[in-house]
């Protein structure tokens, strides 16, 4: 015997209090709160002799009365009892009992079922101290059941809840996009545009619009959209033009739209007229650039398309080529509102090419930009051809 702990070892790393009859949880400290388990260190020990005393009982099958099965029940309960009660323990010796919180929640039931047999069993409910608050027979037949939890479940900690900054992939994607050349007062021209064929995609495609505006030109931080102002020896007198799918230039020497004030001193156009117009000829220019994702170069070099590129479409007829079916001409002063190239005689690729990009317009502010039975047309064909062009382009993923 610990003459310092009164305590008696007993062997195998384990202790006896003489003072209340228990052994000792092994490995706890004999001064550490709750040390007590009955029957060997665990509280399932407290199941283990009252089920051999069962098998017992049940071996007497023949001669079992009444009687008996009132002693079964009894002697489950109590094990149970016990089992419980070793999760709640008795303050080791010296300990002071803790003053109760009168806001402290009531305990929580713990609900045991226990094995049945053919002649039936019960579900006995018990709060967390170990007092018994009812008994639910189980008829007989009832299958097999394992212990559901155990007597020293106690329920998890409720997590504290923590504020975690929303991932915004709106704010992600202007880390894809890069301006060369832009002035701070024309970025918003761009990032309306953007924003507008985003949701499109977005809505179409039942993604983050945003995310999907990342996936269908396959942008990452080393390979951005890049929108430049500069001499565009490409433009050939036009205002911007597509160099592939993730590059357009507009010309600086044909700045964006501004409002501009007439010879009598009248504004032709108001601010909002040419933010309109900006923005419009933006969106007109990323519809070329969605088209440019099928592009590939030839053997000598030359700028071809795959079959399926929007710019292959196979229009009904060749009314498509035209101006008819598109708010054309515009407002005064925004006659290109919705035309942002109108048909002029070009030759019929250059036709083909335009024609899609302003129905790329159209398409994506919902049809606005079209008028009468082919703007009808114009906008049945691009619904029935963008969800596929969208997840069927090459760099989709």
């Amino acid at each position: 015997m610990d003459t310092a702990t009164g305590l008696l070892y007993v062997g195998n790393g384990q202790y006896f209090d003489p003072s209340t009859g228990r052994f000792l949880n092994l490995s706890l400290n004999p001064g550490s709160t709750n040390p007590y388990v009955p029957w060997g260190g665990e509280p399932i020990g407290a199941l283990i002799g009252p089920l051999v005393l069962l098998a017992m009982l049940y071996s007497r099958k023949k001669r079992r009365g009444k009687l008996d099965n009132i002693v079964i029940l009894l002697v489950l309960v109590v094990s149970l009892s016990l089992s419980l009660a070793a999760c709640v323990g008795t303050p080791a010796p010296g300990s002071l009992p803790q003053p109760s919180n009168q806001n402290e929640s009531p305990p929580t039931p713990i609900h045991i079922k226990l094995t049945t047999t053919s002649e039936g069993g019960a579900i006995i409910e018990y709060e967390s101290n170990g007092k018994i608050l009812g008994t639910t027979p189980v008829a007989a037949g009832t299958p097999l059941a394992k212990i559901i939890g155990t007597a020293c479940a106690t329920p998890p900690p409720t997590p504290t809840p923590t504020s975690i900054p929303e991932f915004s992939w709106w704010s992600e994607l202007w880390n894809y996009i890069e301006f060369i050349n832009v002035p701070d007062e024309a970025k918003p021209f761009f990032i309306e545009a953007v924003t507008q064929v985003a949701n499109a995609f977005g809505s179409t495609l039942g993604r983050e619009p945003a995310k999907a505006f990342i996936d269908v030109f396959r942008l990452s931080p080393a390979q951005k959209f890049k929108f430049e102002i500069g001499p565009c020896s490409a433009c050939a007198g036009a205002g911007g033009y597509t160099h592939n799918a993730r590059w357009i230039e507009f010309a600086e020497q044909n700045p964006f739209y501004d409002a501009t004030m007439s010879k009598n001193g009248e504004w032709n156009r108001s601010p909002e007229m040419a933010y309109d117009m900006n923005v419009h000829n933006v969106v007109h220019e990323l519809g070329h650039a969605f088209a440019n994702l099928w592009a590939f170069r030839n053997n000598k070099g030359e700028i071809e398309y795959v079959d399926a590129s929007p710019y292959r479409l196979s229009f009904p007829d060749s009314r498509f080529l035209t101006n008819e079916g598109f708010v054309y001409p515009g407002p005064d002063y925004q006659t290109t509102l919705w035309r942002m190239h109108p048909d002029v005689g070009e030759d019929d690729i250059i036709r083909q090419h335009e024609a899609f990009a302003d129905m790329f317009l159209g398409w994506t502010y919902g049809g606005v930009g079209f008028i009468g039975d082919l703007g009808t047309k114009r906008l049945n064909l691009m619904n029935q051809n963008m969800p596929n062009w969208l997840m069927g382009n090459p760099a989709f993923p």
